[in-house]
């Protein structure tokens, strides 16, 4: 009858009604996807929290995302020439020296960053400061080192890093990102700043490179950065003499890196070892050198002057010799032939 009828209709709407509910949830509990609900609100809940204090140990440090992918930018070229002039032969002030600079070409030779040095005080902030017992002048002016250029976002004279004078790398922000450390083979390593306090103790280092001179003290010839313990090669920069219209152009250090690799943290590296280690010590041998040729030279001087003592005792025993020499000659044999 149509009592029975309404009945069996009404079962049937509950029956699909249920069909469809259970549908619903066998997809969104599928074996494809593997997460319950209370997996899918915790990982919806993550992404409004805090970052994970553990990260993963194999992943590559990196201060900006400007060059991290392939570029048609790369390789960067930087002037051998200003990494060795001198302000003694009336150039511009030499690496490690406030008012040294640099532009930093593109593969096209274009110019896509500047490092420049000038003194400034270091920030004060908690997130400047570390913990390492280090030598600092905070309310004294220090040479840094900024590398600067085009953002990402298109910002002009962006500054992207920095490197002070105890090779503690800064971001963008100034706070600290590492220091480069110099291990007892020669080789430098980089040891990531980590905590609040930036406390580089304990820290194992996994970046490390190696810059190689024709001759210590000398021209800057190559420099490798690698990953370890795997040995990873992640970055190098090569001596490249250019040409132009069959003649020698200007020498440059051709830098690449590799995908992934930060080019900024390469350069920093680079530049921050050479203005704040090598150049130091460059400075020391020529000195060294110097003030061997200036007492050379004034051993010799004092020794020519005809008014110093030297000159007159050095005389008067030639002069001595001669006379006795030439008295014995003129002077008549004896009979026996012996000497009177």
């Amino acid at each position: 009858d149509r009592t029975d009828m309404t009945w069996i209709l009404v079962g049937m709407v509950i029956m699909v009604f249920l069909y469809a509910l259970s549908g619903v949830c066998t997809h969104l509990e599928s074996p494809a996807d593997h997460e319950t609900f209370a997996e899918r609100y915790a990982h919806r809940l993550a992404g409004q929290w805090p970052n994970a204090v553990f990260q993963d140990p194999d992943a590559l440090p990196a201060l900006s995302g400007r060059l991290l992918g392939p570029s048609s930018d790369v390789p960067l070229l930087l002037p051998v020439k200003a990494f060795e002039a001198s302000a003694e032969e009336g150039q511009v002030p030499s690496i490690g020296q406030p008012g040294w600079s640099m532009e930093i070409l593109s593969h096209s030779q274009t110019v896509i960053f500047k490092a420049h040095l000038s003194e400034e005080i270091l920030p004060t902030g908690p997130l400047h400061q570390i913990k390492q017992d280090i030598e600092r002048k905070q309310q004294m002016p220090q040479p840094i080192l900024k590398i600067s250029g085009r953002s990402e976002h298109g910002v002009e004279d962006y500054e992207f890093l920095s490197v002070d004078e105890n090779l503690i790398i800064r971001d963008s922000g100034g706070a600290v990102f590492g220091r480069i450390v110099k291990e007892p083979s020669g080789e430098y390593a980089l040891q990531e700043a980590r905590g609040f306090l930036h406390d580089f103790r304990g820290r194992r280092v996994k970046w490390a490179f190696s810059v190689a001179q024709d001759r210590p003290g000398g021209s800057i010839m190559s420099m490798l950065v690698t990953w370890r313990p795997q040995g990873r090669l992640l970055a190098t920069a090569t001596r490249y003499q250019s040409k132009k219209f069959l003649r020698k152009g200007p020498e440059y250090l051709k830098v690449m890196n590799s995908q992934g690799v930060d080019m900024l943290l390469v350069l920093a590296c680079l530049l921050g070892v050479a203005a704040f280690d090598l150049a130091p010590k460059t400075a020391a041998l020529a000195a060294a050198a110097q003030h061997r040729t200036v007492e050379e030279d004034n051993t010799y001087g004092s020794v020519l002057d005809l008014g110093s003592p030297k000159f007159a005792s050095l005389t008067t025993g030639v002069l001595s010799r001669l006379h006795m020499g030439f008295h014995r000659a003129n002077s008549p044999a004896p009979a026996d032939g012996g000497w009177q």
